[in-house]
């Protein structure tokens, strides 16, 4: 992902109007100064962290957001209800199963769904929207959902 967005995004780097970091994401974001950065993105990186971290990473994005600033995630969001989190979970694990790719590969996806789906790791809607209310992100909306995934924009 950093090699394609590095590509994608060369003439934003290169403008000094985007920075692309691969660092400890909780470090990275408690050197920055309080309302320094327009807008922060991330992509299928918040739902692998555990709750309390995540808690941690998202009071920092806000601190370091400008006001009127925005948080924007596409990520593992899980559905609330779990009629449908399950069945998009089996959906997920017959494409897993139906890939044509070495076994280790297929191994390694299924393990991080397994993960993903830990109590301590679960990203839910409406647990993370509300999270982010209290840390007083503004105007939080979840959409376009594809099985488990969405986007979450947020402002500050």
């Amino acid at each position: 992902m950093l090699a394609v967005a590095n590509v994608d995004l060369k003439e934003y780097i290169d403008s000094g109007r985007i920075e692309i970091a691969e660092k400890d994401a909780l470090e990275f974001l408690k050197n920055m100064p309080e309302d320094s950065m327009d807008s922060v993105a991330s992509a299928l990186t918040i739902h692998n962290f555990k709750a309390d971290y995540r808690e941690e990473v998202l009071k920092e994005i806000f601190r370091v957001l400008k006001p009127g600033g925005s948080f924007i995630n596409s990520d593992k969001i899980m559905p609330d209800d779990p009629e449908i989190y399950e069945r998009e979970r089996k959906w997920q694990m017959e494409q897993f199963n139906n890939a044509d790719v070495p076994e280790e590969i297929r191994e390694g996806w299924i393990k991080h769904y397994e993960i993903d789906s830990r109590p301590d790791i679960i990203m839910r809607e409406k647990e993370v929207v509300k999270m982010m209310e209290e840390i007083g992100f503004k105007d939080i909306k979840v959409s376009d959902r594809h099985h488990l995934e969405a986007m979450l924009i947020a402002g500050k």
